[in-house]
């Protein structure tokens, strides 16, 4: 009997052994919840729920638990990939591979990290090593897709996404790859209609309703994509890039009905008290964006919360030129703030001086005398700067201003008196170069948010440093084709415009030039930080200021051998060059005698006929010699209309 109650109890406790080790696991688990698993799990989770930086913290845990696991660093790698933080992604990719070399996920986040830092050699090695470990796997031919799309060879990228649709067919991450081949290859129908499959293959998921939305957005639908969005937010807790670009699609229809500003502060307040863990750059630009909503009707409102996004990202020039034309519109000359702005762009003036960028130096002082027309001591530099170029003409306009402003100064009235007695004396000639000027037009193709108008004003206020070119400025009307634009050339006598467009990851940014007829004459491409404007700017018109060739006056007075050119230094005129001299006859430029310059000053130079004749043909204009030869001439003559 003792015995077979012995065998009885083995036996129970055999039962039971295994429940007994599932039940120890789990109370562990829960007073000891650091294993690795617990932590990629926990990553996993708020990463889905774009809780990223917390995410961050949870696969760093894991890595120091396990510092070998090769998943955890594909995990850590694909948030940084998120975040646009690629050179970090790219280094939590390549050390994962050091413990996995041929994990598929870990070459693919490589691979694209390597494609979103543009070292595309580097990354085509990296898409063909993979592809020959996994040459039928969908999600390699989708990403080696979207790599040839990326460098727009365009056909090898559908042969690839097609090849993966045939594989996986219920796919929505390949229908999203087809739906951006056509949506670059401007096939909008087809790109729509992929973008609608992806929707119903995987409608539980918050990234689709952010594309299609996006693409909505890009099509200036921005009703549809705010419904798409909406519907997202019902949905999906925590949905912060769909609020956030829910957000924007409340910008752009409050320009036509204010009412919904009203919406878009709702959505920005949220994000602004409900964003688990935000960078610096990204909180200013949520600021940024309940600033633009509040413009409209609370001035205080909107000047606080410029205030935050200044003060988080001091560098943005797009932000703090918002609220610099904000202030300009808004409030009176002599406000506190304006004097604020107007002292900062003062300090700025005095850095680049400082640096040697007197270009920068005046731009920054004009700007600093914009904002606060009262600012003396800008005033006063700006004097300096004019008198230092020999440039008495506008040195004395800017001291007659400062007279009214400053009536009182005797030291004013002196310097004023004096320029006034060497000009009557004759003493003190007004030089100022004289040029056959590049009339030109200029638009911003952008819907990100006001950084149309901003970055319009602003290429028109640097422009005037570069004074042989004239812009003025007009809204673009994408609806409208360019014959608004042709006409509005023709009433205002310019004779080319450009086009300014921004890439819709604020990463890239393209000047077209065109002539009168509407035919382009060049593209040019720079790469764009969000929030730099200024050196932008300033390479564009460097660009065509050194593209496009200075053509002054001449001038020849009676008895005099000496030809007139009517520029100098200050335009690259040396002594020794040599100038071609021209007329427009007919739309077209007849080419005259060549004048070499004996005597070159700031603004007015002086030459003689190369060629000795008896009846020498001097033209109205003059420009230096190359430029009047095929390989420039045909450019600069389609800008100027000829």
């Amino acid at each position: 009997m003792l015995q077979a109650s012995r065998k009885r109890r083995k036996v129970r406790m055999k039962k039971f052994f295994p429940v007994l080790i599932f039940i120890l696991i789990i109370l562990i688990n829960k007073v000891f919840p650091h294993n690795v698993q617990y932590y990629l799990n926990q990553g996993i989770s708020n990463f889905n729920e774009e809780r990223y930086f917390d995410a961050i913290g949870f696969f760093r845990d894991a890595i120091n638990l396990n510092p070998y696991d090769a998943k955890a660093y594909y995990y850590l790698g694909n948030v940084y990939y998120v975040l646009k933080d690629y050179k970090t992604s790219l280094e939590e990719g390549l050390t994962g591979l050091k413990y996995a070399n041929t994990d598929v996920d870990l070459l693919l986040l490589v691979a694209n990290s390597y494609r979103e830092l543009q070292e595309y050699a580097k990354a085509e090695e990296f898409y063909k090593k993979t592809l020959k470990l996994y040459p039928s796997d969908p999600e390699v031919l989708r990403n080696v897709g979207e790599f040839y799309l990326k460098i727009n060879r365009l056909s090898v990228a559908y042969d690839y996404l097609k090849k993966a649709e045939r594989v996986q067919k219920d796919s929505y991450k390949i229908a999203i790859s087809l739906a951006n081949y056509f949506h670059k290859k401007n096939d909008i129908q087809n790109a729509e209609n992929y973008y609608k499959k992806a929707f119903n293959l995987n409608p539980y998921n918050r990234d689709v309703f952010v594309i299609f939305a996006k693409f909505y957005l890009e099509q200036n639908r921005i009703l549809e994509a705010a419904k798409i969005l909406e519907s997202g937010e019902e949905l999906f807790p925590n949905f912060f890039s769909g609020i956030s670009l829910l957000s924007e699609c409340y910008i752009r229809l409050g320009k036509v009905e204010k009412k919904y500003y009203q919406k878009a502060i709702e959505k920005l307040e949220w994000l602004i008290k409900n964003f688990p863990k935000i960078d610096e750059k990204s909180l200013s630009m949520l600021y940024y964006k309940l600033s633009l909503s509040y413009e409209n009707f609370d001035i205080n409102k909107a000047i606080e919360n410029y205030e935050k996004a200044i003060k988080l990202d001091p560098n943005n020039e797009l932000i703090r030129y918002s609220f610099e034309t904000f202030l300009i519109e808004k409030l009176e000359v002599n406000n506190p703030k304006r004097e604020e702005f107007a002292l900062y762009h003062l300090e700025k003036a005095k850095n680049y001086k400082n640096e040697g960028e007197l270009n920068l130096y005046f731009l920054h002082l004009k700007r600093a005398i914009t904002i606060n027309p009262f600012f003396i001591e800008a005033r006063r530099l700006l004097i300096d700067f004019y008198e230092s170029r020999s440039d008495f003409y506008n040195a004395y306009e800017e001291l007659k201003k400062l007279d009214k402003i400053y009536n009182s100064s005797y030291e004013i009235k002196d310097k004023l008196e004096k320029y006034e007695w060497k000009l009557k004396k004759q003493k003190m000639k007004f030089e100022k170069p004289e040029y056959l000027e590049y009339q030109g037009v200029f638009l911003v193709d952008s819907e990100y948010y006001n950084f149309s108008e901003v970055f319009s004003k602003i290429f028109s206020y640097y422009s005037q440093y570069f004074e042989k070119f004239k812009f003025s400025t007009l809204e673009f009307r994408k609806k409208q084709g360019i014959n608004y634009i042709l006409e509005f050339l023709s009433q205002n006598n310019k004779t080319f415009f450009i086009i300014s467009t921004l890439d819709e990851n604020q990463k890239l940014i393209l000047f077209s030039i065109y002539e009168k007829t509407g035919k382009i004459i060049d593209k040019i491409y720079f790469n764009f930080k969000e929030g730099e404007l200024e050196q932008v700017i300033l390479k564009f018109l460097q660009k065509i200021n050194s593209d496009y060739p200075s053509i002054c006056k001449t001038e020849k007075l009676p008895g005099e051998k000496e030809i007139k050119i009517k520029a100098g230094i200050l335009d690259g005129i040396k002594e020794g060059d040599e100038v071609s001299t021209f007329d427009i006859e007919n739309l077209s430029i007849k080419k005259k005698d060549s004048v070499k310059i004996i005597n070159a000053g700031y603004y007015l130079s002086t030459g003689e006929i190369v060629e000795k004749k008896k009846l020498p043909e001097i033209g109205n204009y003059a420009v230096k010699a190359e430029y009047l030869t095929t390989k420039y001439l045909t450019k600069w003559k389609r800008i100027l209309g000829y």
